[in-house]
């Protein structure tokens, strides 16, 4: 596909403004398709870069959105934030477990988000017993 040489990086540029870096968006606008945009921007550094500065505004406003709900305290904000950012503190999908130096393997338990938690009464909607069996 040619690379659209009808628009300035002016107009490019205002486009991605306009639409926050939302390529489909930007050909859109300027009656394009989304690949000669997508080609465009990529032989042009500067164009690359604003692109990539709309994307950090967006992810910026959504982490913001995100504290907003933490300290609301939603329950899917802090399991979100959890499972992400507290690894380090023993939150997320895996845990590691330290097996001796001798032995030469690594033992990882995955713990799938399947609705299994805790309801806010205190009672499960499934428990787990030896035999790793599921019981209703």
């Amino acid at each position: 596909m040619a690379i659209p040489t009808d628009y300035t990086q002016e107009q490019i540029e205002f486009a991605l403004r306009e639409c926050g870096g939302y390529l489909t968006g930007v050909a859109k606008m300027l009656g394009t398709t989304y690949e000669a945009i997508r080609l465009h921007i990529r032989n042009n550094a500067d164009l690359h870069m604003a692109q990539l500065d709309y994307r950090e505004e967006l992810l910026d406003t959504a982490e913001k959105g995100l504290r907003k709900a933490v300290f609301a305290e939603k329950p899917w904000a802090i399991k979100f934030v959890l499972a992400r950012l507290g690894k380090g503190r023993g939150y997320g999908q895996t845990i590691e477990i330290d097996i001796p130096a001798d032995s030469a393997s690594r033992v990882v338990v995955y713990l799938p988000d399947d609705g299994r938690e805790s309801k806010p009464d205190g009672s499960t909607t499934a428990t787990r017993t030896a035999g790793n069996s599921v019981t209703e």
